[in-house]
């Protein structure tokens, strides 16, 4: 049992620092005092992973979404075969080993660190670094005797004296540790060689318990540990780039390589994760120096959000430079080396001689790099599928050169085919009412037929059909609820930095079982592999009986209305800093989708959110329904600042005397107060305009169905109204009036308590549709 609840231990431990391994962290602001181990490490580290207190993290595990989700006994069953092969495994070892108790290795704060050491003639020498602190040293050091201990009488390993009474242990030249223990704390390095800086090295780190910063000290990873928050549960530090860039050693191609994926201007790379809310935060901080010519990105807002539905189970929302791309697409190609280099950029030119058209100018420039895509729900009134739209700069011009395109194309066919080739393929083009439908008729059958829509207000999409080609396009310019109805999605929004340049969501609830149902086919592969050995090799032997050894029961899983229920939704953002880029992500169960990075023309960092499995088409909005849109975004926006507001006021809970109250702690965009059709606003407490009249405060027990705020006018027959319990919708003006008359007789009694403490004028303004002036 005890050896049971060891391997247990280390494998919760592994598995939740793996998770903290993809994960960021909390709150930017300036870092703590250094710990221990972050002084200890390596000034000149290239890779550096920090773990706060593992006792800590392991208690505030037990609080998260995917922790509830993991002790339904249906999702018990379903891990107990992969529990059972794994403990029988460990049992299988030696019993020297199988039976310590490594417990005491579990330190308070730990970290590693990758260390590139100066050229030898083979190049450079990478050098790794380990340094616990363990909760108890002595019990660590015991252990850590004991596996070396066993390591030299099983003759896999030779022990000798190390620098500064440290213990080396070399692995017959073939890798080298050495372990010093000092004041509480233990240092491990390893190498391949037993180089002199090595030593040097490990001597330093040990020193650094009482003396020099290390790390700690270093410009670079201070002001990444800055941008991520100053209390993540771990953190990873890259200081690789440079490095890189600047390294012979990896060949001509790597600098023009690196460069095209934007890496040549990365300094630092910072990663770190925290738990909070029952969920996890993530962010990463990418040190970049600025571009030669800087451009403003362009941020993402309501308008934007509303070009995607309330139906849909992820969707990502971004930009990308085609043209820079592919202007450091062709240098690159041209350095392979010949012939295949020459032969490369050689077709390209001809290609695009034969089409009469240049691809960088006539098809790339035609996108200027916004781009949507989402999937829907089952049952979406498109019905399930992924969708993918880019703006287009201008609609005719697109519509022609995809004509000359497809119509170039098809007379290389026909060339190639001869005389009969016109019966092979021909470009049809159709003018529909707001769009134009462009695609080959060819030999091919019709679902397997590109369709390409450009629509009127600047969208395009493609698919392999034109019925869902159609479809999905008329769906995405007239569809009714946008995401900014979702309370998931708007909550979760609200929590993260609002000046954004790109953007992704995911129902979790909906997508962990696609996840799930991946593990369980990882976890299913290496069973099948060992069975397959052994049955095609006698001789193959495997520590335990094959019988023995499963992955996942593929009969088990957790039911659908229990993931619904504990897990919400995930919304990673991608934000422009004067230094660099933050991206920050929190959902349930880690990062779900990080947003690939490509480099403008001028070197300008542009996010791409590219969500898996998203590909093909659909098109814009109305104008007006993206303003609509819009406020609601604005007025669900706005209802999250007052219910932050309400729970941190520990006095009495009570939601804000003022709309202007909230700023900026609680909501840091004043833009958010405008509806994007108000061309009057009204002016409110410290002259900030606003578009939407306020209850003001009222006791914390308002029933949730109560409004607390709408729009100051009706538009278009419709007023855009805020209620207690934080969600937004449209109603119609009659309705509205309706809804305000009867919610006024039940808050007339409420006015009339001596302990009322909003104020009476005020609310009684705002159920008579009045506008109230603010001091």
């Amino acid at each position: 049992m005890r050896r049971q609840e060891a391997c247990g231990s280390w494998l919760g431990a592994l598995g939740f620092v793996a998770l903290l391994a993809v994960g960021g962290s909390g709150i930017a602001q300036a870092a703590d005092e250094p710990a221990l181990v972050e002084k200890m490490l390596p000034p000149d580290s290239v890779v550096a992973i920090v773990v706060r207190d593992p006792a800590v993290t392991a208690a505030r595990w037990k609080e998260t979404a995917l922790f509830g989700v993991l002790q339904d006994p249906e999702m018990q069953e379903m891990i107990a075969p992969l529990k059972a092969s794994i403990l029988k495994l460990y049992g299988a070892l030696p019993p020297a080993i199988a039976q310590m108790d490594f417990s005491g290795l579990f330190p308070s704060e730990s970290a590693a660190a990758v260390v590139v050491l100066p050229p030898a003639e083979s190049g450079p020498q990478l050098m790794f670094q380990l340094i616990l602190h363990p909760a108890d040293p002595a019990k660590g050091q015991a252990e850590i005797k004991a596996l070396f201990d066993w390591l030299v009488e099983s003759k896999a390993a030779a022990r000798s004296a190390g620098p500064d009474n440290a213990e080396m242990l070399d692995f017959k030249g073939k890798l080298v540790i050495l372990c010093s223990f000092n004041d509480g704390a233990m240092v491990l390095t390893l190498n391949d060689k037993d180089l002199p800086d090595f030593r040097k090295l490990h001597a330093d780190t040990v020193a650094r318990r009482t003396g020099a910063a290390g790390l700690s000290a270093d410009a670079e990873y201070t002001l990444g540990r800055s941008r991520i928050g100053r209390a993540p549960e771990a953190w990873i530090y890259f200081g690789l780039f440079p490095w890189l860039t600047k390294s012979a050693q990896l060949g001509p191609m790597a600098a023009p390589m690196l460069a095209m994926a934007g890496l040549d201007r990365v300094q630092g790379c910072t990663l770190g994760a925290t738990i909070e809310d029952r969920g996890f935060r993530t962010r990463l901080f990418i040190h970049m120096t600025p571009a030669a010519q800087p451009q403003p990105p362009a941020l993402i807002g309501p308008d934007q959000l509303a070009l995607v539905p309330r139906d849909v189970v992820a969707f990502s929302i971004g930009s990308a430079d085609w043209k820079g791309a592919y202007d450091k697409l062709l240098p690159l190609l041209a350095m392979i080396p010949p012939p295949v280099g020459p032969q490369v950029t050689a077709g390209i030119s001809q290609v695009e001689a034969m089409l009469g058209m240049n691809i960088r100018d006539d098809i790339l420039g035609l996108f200027p790099g916004p781009c949507v895509a989402y999937s829907t729900e089952p049952g979406s009134a498109v019905g399930e599928g992924q969708n993918f739209f880019l703006k287009v700069r201008d609609p005719a011009a697109a519509a022609a050169n995809l004509d000359r395109l497809l119509n170039g194309v098809s007379n290389l066919i026909r060339q190639a085919v001869g005389p009969e080739g016109e019966a092979y393929v021909r470009i049809r083009h159709i003018d529909r009412p707001h769009m134009t439908q462009i695609y080959p008729q060819s030999i091919l059958p019709g679902l397997f037929t590109p369709n390409f829509v450009i629509s009127d207000t600047g969208w395009a999409s493609v698919d392999f059909s034109a019925r869902l080609a159609l479809r999905k396009m008329q769906y995405f310019m007239e569809h009714k609820e946008n995401v900014s109805a979702r309370q998931d999605f708007t909550k979760i929004l609200a929590g993260m930095p609002q000046n954004y340049t790109g953007i992704s969501y995911t129902d979790v609830g909906r997508c962990f079982g696609n996840g799930l149902a991946l593990a369980q086919l990882l976890t299913d592969l290496p069973a099948t592999i060992v069975k397959i050995a052994a049955k095609s090799d006698p001789s193959f032997k495997f520590p335990i009986p094959l019988n023995e050894f499963w992955g996942m029961d593929p009969g088990r899983f957790p039911p659908e209305a229990l993931l619904r229920e504990k897990l919400f939704g995930a919304v990673s953002v991608t934000v422009p800093q004067p230094d660099g880029w933050l991206y920050e992500n929190f959902s349930p169960v880690g990062p779900i989708q990080l947003p690939a990075t490509a480099m403008g023309a001028q070197g300008q960092a542009v996010t791409v959110p590219i969500l898996a499995g998203l590909l093909l088409p659909a098109l814009a909005k109305g104008r007006e329904q993206a303003r609509e849109a819009g406020s609601i975004a604005n007025v669900s926006m706005i209802l999250q600042g007052i219910l932050t507001y309400q729970y941190q006021d520990q006095s009495t809970g009570n939601i804000p005397p003022s709309l202007a109250d909230l700023f900026p702690k609680f909501l840091d965009n004043p833009k958010a107060l405008v509806s994007p059709s108000d061309d009057t606003p009204m002016k409110i407490k410290n002259g900030m305009p606003c578009s939407y009249r306020y209850i003001g405060n009222v006791p914390n027990d308002t029933k949730p169905d109560f409004a607390i705020l709408y729009d100051h006018e009706p538009r278009g027959g419709v007023r855009v109204v805020g209620f207690c319990d934080g969600h937004a919708r449209r109603m119609p003006e009659g309705e509205f009036r309706q809804q305000l008359a009867e919610q006024y007789e039940q808050f007339k009694p409420i006015m009339a308590k001596p302990d009322f403490h909003g104020d009476r004028d005020r609310v009684k303004a705002f159920f008579e549709d009045k506008d109230f002036e603010e001091k």
